[in-house]
Parts: structure tokens; C-alpha cells; sequence
């Protein structure tokens, strides 16, 4: 299961479905082989209904049928039935007068809105299968390996940065540093927006594709031009592990990215080295984690905590009321989804023990993309009473989940999920905030606001906004005097894509299992 962020993906069709669409739909029923009926509120298993596509993959790892665009809404419309967490919301569409899954798929889901007023549903959207499972399975994925932000000042140019690149990708070699602004891309400027072929050409799909960009390096007040080739690049989800000395304590950072397959691996050496430090404080970095496997957000905080998470609840996960018992995708019976404390299988042997740290306290450094996984990490130590102090900005606020079905060679990703801890809690639809109180059972976490400025030091020095707020905690129980508190803190800095994806708005920030 996937818990994470997807983005508003909102496509506004009027109903009824207009003439045009109904002569597409009569052209597509005249060429189906086996007609696709329709019955309002009468629904045929999805199970049933899967893999009759319009163009059948042909190797043995499917067993596609030869179908027809209405064949695959179809699918659709059942699966998001029986699977969808407010499927009394959905409107029943009939399959054939769509013309596309895409639309189809995007009718399927609730429009109402949160308590604030946000839509209820920002995490619905698709991916073809292969690239969704080389991502999370392997951590792989093209382009140039790095991850940016732009300026959303209003009435100021449009401008793009870089907040981190990956190790050895062909950014890290162009030396393209947390803070390098790109000012052009194919000597068409940026400062006007991005055109399609500019965002073509950030985000290529293809391995060997090189584009000229023109960028001003951090440090640098001269830009200059580079010429880059996008690469298969694979994921590095703990980019900084480091011990040091603070005020007679010592201090253990961990810049954590992904929740990915992988990260398995990363996490247990990293908790190795601090258990062999015996730490006293942790400084766990998710500033820029969007989530990913709820398996390894379970993993990491039972790392943390040690002991008082033996046995407990981690992340119970409920269903929508056709499925109090039995999963709907596994048809297993739900479980109270408690802590793990051994090795899963993602990256390393299953079976083996977890280290431990038995930490009473945590500090998470956190933005507006701190998002699903990594909030059920937050949410799940507050269950079992560890303390968590949250340094930054408001998380994303999504304690929902789905899993990644493949149909068709798309993988479809819809709300099924609602995942609460050992007290039952699960109401942060607007994000953990950073507060100066903490407020049990509540979305408010003691801590303090920050910015997370790129034109500070490099992730992970002292000096860095974040961390250096989490050390003045450490040593006064208190924020400095400079932080205000605010409700919901946002960064003059937008996130608007994930590293060498297309620009999604962090579209896989996910929760899995």
C-alpha cells in the first residue's frame, strides 16, 4: 500500500456527455468484439473485468485480452466501487460514452471539500506501470537526477531552482548544487514561465537527451551555460548520515528523501551507526519526503523508539464499510498494523532484527512536502507517546493510502485508505504544524516554524535554518526568539517536482503498502 500526494489532477467534464463524445463512444462500441453493457448501480467485479485492453501487452508477464477504451473504464468504474474510501460520493458513469481512461478515471472521484475548504481528494492520479515500478522497486527513473523549486512570489518573474541533486547524477557532476538557479533552457528564458518545450526538456523521457541550460551556480554572481545528457537514475533515499558533538550531546542527523524499496538498507545501517554512537538526539530530516512504503515508515520509527513499540500499533488502516474485515486488494483479514521490528525483504534478508535507538524524543525537520509515509511516522510515535518535535512548515496532510493496481499498463492510484494510530488518531487532512504547544490527539505538534531557505548552508551543516532551529531546541526547550509561529507556514519556495520526474507537484508522494 502507497500512502502519499498526488497533487490536484482536477479535469472538469460536463454532464451530459456532449455529442462528440457520443459519436466517439458509437464508434468504439461498433469496433468491440464483446460489448460492454452498462446498468445503473450494478456493478460486476473488477477481478473479473481486469486486463481486456485496448492494446494487449504481449509478454508473459501479463495476460492482457484484446478489449476496447470501454472495457478499460469498465474496470475502472468497479474497481473504484469496491475499492474507492468515499465511493457513496462517485457519480456511475457509464463506461462507454468516455472516451479515454484518463477522463474516465478523473469522473472517479469525490468533489467535495475538506473542513478548510481543500478538495477532499488532491492524491488521484495514474502512471504507467513500468515507470511507477521501476521508481518504488528499484528507486530509477530518467532525467538529470535533480530536484527543484520554483519562486511563487506574486508580480515577480518566474524563477527555478535546485534544491538537491542526486549523488554521481549528471546535475551532481554539472555541479548543480542546492541554491543553483537555472535562468535558461535552450536559451529560451525562464523567468517568463515554462513552455511545453521547456518542461519537455526538463523532465525528458528518454535516456541520452541533452539540453543546454544556462545557470548561475551557488556561490557564483556569473551564469554560463551547460550542456547536459539525461541519464537512468537511481535514487539514493538517505543522502546524509552524520554524528556530531553539540553542547556535550551527540547529535545524530539523517537526511531522509524516499520511502522507497531500497531505503530498507540505507535506514538499518544508518540506525547501526548511531546505536554504535549511542546518540542522545536524533534529527531526522523529511523535509523533501513525499513517502512512499508504509513498510518502511514502520520499520524507521520502531528504530526510533525501540522497546515501547513492541506489539503496538503503528498504523491501523480502515476501509471503506463494504470491507470491515477482509482487505479488498489481498483479501486478507485487516490487521492492526503494529510496529515492525525485523528486516521485511525490500532490500535486505527478511527475518533479520531491527536496531534500535529506545529514543523518547525526535526531531523531524519538515515543509509542505513532508507528506503521507513520513506523516504516518510522525503519527504513529505520537501514538505510543514518543515525543515528536517538528521544526519547519506544516506538513502536506494526507493520512490516506491506496495501492498501485495495474490495468493496461497504467497503474491506478485511488483513496481506499485511512490510516489512524494506537490512539486512534488520523485527523490531519491540513498537516502536522509546527506549534508552540503540544496538543495530543490534534494535527498540532510542539515545535517551531522555520524557512527552509536553499541560500543557506548545504543540508545538513549546523548552520542550516532547519537544523540549526532543531539544535536551539535541543539545547533551550524553546524556539529562537527570531521564529514566529504561524498556523500553516509556507515557503517562499514552491516545490513543483520530484527528482528527474515530470513536474507533478510531487505527485509520488505516496503511501504503500
Amino acid at each position: 500500500m502507497i500512502y502519499g500526494c498526488a497533487g490536484d489532477s482536477g479535469s472538469d467534464i460536463d454532464m451530459p456527455v456532449s455529442s462528440t463524445v457520443q459519436e466517439i463512444a458509437s464508434e468504439l462500441l461498433a469496433e468491440d468484439s464483446t460489448e460492454v453493457t452498462w446498468d445503473l448501480g450494478v456493478f460486476e467485479s473488477w477481478r473479473n473485468l481486469s486486463q481486456v485492453c485496448v492494446n494487449p501487452r504481449n509478454n508473459e508477464n501479463y495476460n492482457d485480452r484484446l478489449g476496447t477504451v470501454a472495457h478499460e473504464n469498465n474496470w475502472i468504474r468497479s474497481y473504484s466501487d469496491d475499492t474507492y474510501l468515499w465511493y457513496q460520493e462517485l457519480p456511475d458513469i457509464d463506461p462507454r460514452i468516455v472516451p479515454t481512461t484518463s477522463e474516465y478515471f478523473e469522473l472517479m472521484k469525490t468533489d467535495s471539500l475538506s473542513e478548510s475548504g481543500a478538495p477532499k481528494d488532491k492524491y488521484h492520479f495514474t502512471e504507467d506501470t513500468e515507470t511507477w515500478n521501476d521508481y518504488f522497486q528499484r528507486g530509477a527513473n530518467v532525467g538529470y537526477g535533480m530536484r527543484l523549486a520554483s519562486s511563487t512570489e506574486s508580480g515577480e518573474a518566474y524563477r527555478l531552482f535546485v534544491l538537491y541533486s542526486e549523488p554521481q547524477s549528471p546535475a551532481a557532476i554539472a555541479s548543480l548544487k542546492r541554491g543553483t538557479e537555472i535562468i535558461s533552457i535552450n536559451n529560451e528564458a525562464v523567468s517568463g514561465g515554462l513552455s511545453q518545450s521547456m518542461y519537455d526538456s526538463l523532465f525528458p523521457g528518454e535516456v541520452g537527451e541533452e539540453n543546454s541550460f544556462e545557470v548561475i551556480l551557488r556561490g557564483s554572481d556569473q551564469s554560463q551555460e551547460l550542456n547536459i545528457t539525461s541519464s537512468e537514475i537511481v535514487i539514493t533515499p538517505v543522502q546524509k548520515v552524520s554524528i556530531f558533538d553539540h553542547g556535550g550531546a551527540t547529535v545524530g542527523y539523517l537526511l531522509f528523501n524516499q520511502h522507497i524499496a531500497s531505503a530498507e538498507k540505507y535506514l538499518v545501517e544508518a540506525i547501526e551507526v548511531f546505536k554504535d554512537s549511542s546518540i542522545d538526539h536524533l534529527i531526522l530530516d523529511m523535509r523533501y519526503n513525499g513517502g512512499g512504503y508504509l513498510r518502511i515508515a514502520s520499520q524507521l520509527a520502531y528504530m526510533i523508539a525501540g522497546q515501547p513499540a513492541i506489539n503496538r500499533v503503528f498504523d491501523r488502516s480502515t476501509f471503506n464499510d463494504k470491507h470491515p474485515f477482509l482487505n479488498p486488494i489481498t483479501q486478507e483479514r485487516i490487521d492492526d498494523g503494529t510496529f515492525l521490528t525485523t528486516t521485511q525483504g525490500m532490500s535486505l534478508t527478511a527475518g533479520d532484527p531491527l536496531p534500535a535507538l529506545d529514543l523518547e524524543k525526535v526531531y523531524v525537520l519538515s515543509t509542505d512536502q513532508t507528506c503521507s509515509a513520513s506523516e504516518a511516522l510522525i503519527n504513529g510515535l505520537r501514538g505510543i507517546d514518543i515525543e515528536v518535535v517538528l521544526i519547519g512548515g506544516a506538513t502536506c496532510g494526507k493520512p490516506y493510502g491506496f495501492y498501485g493496481i495495474d490495468n493496461c499498463g497504467t497503474t491506478y492510484l485511488t483513496i481506499q485508505i485511512k490510516g489512524t494510530n494506537a490512539k486512534g488518531f488520523g485527523d490531519f487532512s491540513d498537516g502536522f504544524i509546527p506549534s508552540q504547544t503540544n496538543v495530543p490527539l490534534s494535527a498540532s505538534v510542539g515545535g517551531c516554524a522555520a524557512i527552509d531557505s536553499i541560500f543557506g548552508e548545504p543540508l545538513g551543516q549546523r548552520g542550516e535554518p532547519l537544523l540549526s532551529t532543531a539544535l536551539h531546541y535541543i539545547d533551550n526547550e524553546a524556539c529562537p526568539d527570531s521564529q514566529t509561529i504561524h498556523k500553516k507556514q509556507k515557503t517562499s519556495l514552491r516545490i513543483k517536482s520530484g527528482v528527474g520526474d515530470r513536474e507533478q507537484e510531487s505527485k509520488w508522494a505516496v503511501k504503500l503498502l
